[in-house]
């Protein structure tokens, strides 16, 4: 999954621009995607401490007091609601914001809101890739595969992919930027070139079962035992993915009018 906080528009014109980045306007089906959400949104440099909101992809348009995710036509069953909310002040409050202001006790809440108004807006990417594709999609963005240095990036990585809906308790697998492309048994982040020092192979791996295992995926798969574990497999297999934005790639972002975590 790939969160992008971008710039002011009302909610059609969000819709409408997260579609056309081949993503769509955020979905928050869980307390763990809402929580995501506030932590990805406290990154970027739309963050104000004092006044945060911005669109996410639900709306009672097509009828009052029942709503939709926009992406996929199904009912919001997760809600974040405000006291009182939704409200549907002036008859005209039909698309859903979060907003956080403390000094008004809105702690990224949920807030019905005429869709008119403009806002900062979060879009979402979910989609399968070979290795390579996933590198390129990610490096579009100004962004990179994720990588994974240390035992508590990964724990929020598994936290992360957790409350997305790429998440399958039976059946996971997503690639991440390790690969030993430039030379065999040798893995290195792609987006940095450093050696990965942390690793989590499962047990035999990697194994190069074909000369065309060089890149890494992440696999749960509890059935096969398989936890969360690393393993080598043909790059031009099909998984999902994670993209990563860092402080200094959001800066350069900022040229291309998007804004990332």
């Amino acid at each position: 999954m790939v969160l992008l906080l971008l710039l002011f528009a009302n909610w059609f014109k969000a819709v409408e621009y997260c579609n056309y980045l081949g993503a769509r306007l955020a979905i928050v089906a869980s307390y763990e995607n809402q929580t995501e959400l506030a932590e990805m949104v406290q990154q970027t440099d739309k963050y104000n401490s004092i006044s945060t909101e911005f669109w996410i992809g639900a709306s009672d348009l097509a009828d009052e007091g029942h709503f939709i995710w926009h992406a996929t036509g199904t009912r919001v069953q997760y809600s974040n609601w405000k006291v009182l909310q939704p409200d549907n002040g002036g008859n005209v409050e039909h698309c859903v914001e979060v907003r956080y202001i403390p000094s008004e006790r809105w702690d990224w809440q949920w807030n019905d809101l005429d869709c008119k108004k403009m806002r900062y807006f979060v879009c979402e990417y979910t989609d399968v890739a070979n290795w390579f594709k996933a590198a390129e999609y990610c490096h579009h963005l100004g962004a990179e595969l994720v990588t994974v240095t240390n035992a508590q990036k990964y724990n929020e990585l598994k936290e992360a992919v957790k409350g997305s809906e790429i998440y399958n308790s039976a059946h996971t697998e997503f690639w991440i930027a390790a690969n030993d492309l430039a030379e065999e048994g040798h893995f290195y982040w792609h987006g940095s070139g450093s050696r990965a020092q942390f690793t989590n192979w499962m047990k035999q791996q990697p194994d190069g079962s074909s000369v065309d295992e060089n890149c890494v995926e992440v696999r749960n798969i509890p059935a096969y035992q398989w936890h969360w574990a690393w393993n080598d497999l043909d790059c031009r297999k099909m998984r999902y993915f994670v993209c990563e934005f860092t402080k200094s790639v959001n800066q350069i972002s900022t040229v291309r009018k998007m804004y990332c975590q």
